[in-house]
C-alpha cells in the first residue's frame, strides 16, 4: 500500500518529518550553546573534542526540559502522520501539494488513545514475564521462560494489534471500544499473526539493510536510517489500515 501511493505518502510524510529534523537539530543547538559559547563549539566540532561536553549537556536542567517538549513534539507529528494516512486510505481524504489537513480533534482522541494502549501492552507485558520467569524458577528450567514468555506473549500481541483496530476509527471519526474490535476480529487471529510476523521479518530485513549500509559508510548509513524510519512507520499504520477496512468496514482486500 505504501509502496503503491508512495507520491501521496511522500507529502503526508514530508512537512512533519521536516520538521522534526529540524526541531532536533534546534534543540541540539540552543542546549549546547547554553553549556558551552558558540566558539567553543565550533572548536569542538572541528577537533571532535569537546572536553566534558556531554557531561554538562546531560546536566543542563534546560536539556531536560527540551528534551521532553522534543520527545512531545516528535510523539504528537508522527500521530498527526499516521492520522493523516489511515484519513487518506479509509476516507480519500487526499493530502495537499506538500502536506495534509491538521485535524485537531481527531488527533487528540488518537494520541490518548495510543498512551491508553502503550500503558496496557506495558502492563501486559510486564505480566507475562512475571509469570514466565516465576514458572521457570519454580520448575528450575531457565528454557521455560521463552517457552512460556512466547505462548502467552503472541497470542497477547495479536490481541493487542485487535484492539489497535480502534485507533483508525477514532482517525476517521467514528469511535468504537476495544470489545468491539475484538468482536468484529473473532477468528482472525492465525491471518493477524501472519500478517504480524511479515510486517516483523521485513524490518528485521530492513535493519540488516542499514547495518550493511552503515559499515560501508556513516554518513550513507544515517541518510538511510532517516529516510527508512517514516516508511516502517506508515507499513505498520498501513497493516491497521488494512485489517479496519477487511474486518470493520468488510472493504476487499485488493
Amino acid at each position: 500500500m505504501v509502496l503503491q501511493n508512495w507520491q501521496d505518502a511522500i507529502k503526508i510524510l514530508v512537512a512533519p518529518f521536516i520538521l522534526i529534523v529540524l526541531a532536533g537539530f534546534g534543540l541540539v543547538f540552543v542546549v549546547a550553546l547554553s553549556v558551552m559559547s558558540l566558539d567553543g563549539m565550533l572548536e569542538g566540532l572541528s577537533s571532535g573534542d569537546f572536553d566534558g561536553f556531554d557531561d554538562q549537556l546531560f546536566s543542563s536542567g534546560l536539556f531536560w526540559i527540551s528534551f521532553l517538549a522534543l520527545w512531545t513534539f516528535v510523539y504528537v507529528s508522527v500521530a498527526g502522520m499516521v492520522v493523516n494516512w489511515h484519513r487518506f486510505v479509509l476516507v480519500e481524504e487526499y493530502p495537499g501539494w506538500w502536506t495534509s489537513p491538521f485535524r485537531s480533534n481527531h488527533l487528540l482522541s488518537y494520541v490518548l488513545l495510543t498512551i491508553g494502549i502503550g500503558v496496557l501492552c506495558t502492563l501486559g507485558g510486564g505480566l507475562i514475564g512475571a509469570i514466565s520467569g516465576g514458572i521457570s524458577a519454580v520448575a528450575g528450567q531457565p528454557v521455560m521462560f521463552f517457552l512460556i514468555f512466547f505462548g502467552l506473549g503472541l497470542p497477547a500481541y495479536v490481541l493487542a494489534v485487535r484492539m489497535m483496530l480502534c485507533l483508525p476509527s477514532r482517525a476517521i471519526g467514528e469511535p468504537m471500544t476495544f470489545s468491539e474490535a475484538v468482536l468484529k476480529t473473532k477468528g482472525a487471529f492465525w491471518t493477524i499473526l501472519v500478517a504480524v510476523l511479515c510486517v516483523a521479518v521485513f524490518n528485521v530485513l530492513l535493519g540488516l539493510l542499514e547495518d550493511a549500509i552503515m559499515a560501508l559508510s556513516g554518513f550513507l548509513g544515517v541518510l538511510t536510517s532517516v529516510a527508512f524510519l517514516p516508511f516502517n512507520m506508515l507499513l505498520f499504520a498501513s497493516m491497521l489500515t488494512t485489517f479496519y477496512g477487511y474486518f470493520i468496514e468488510d472493504r476487499d482486500l485488493m
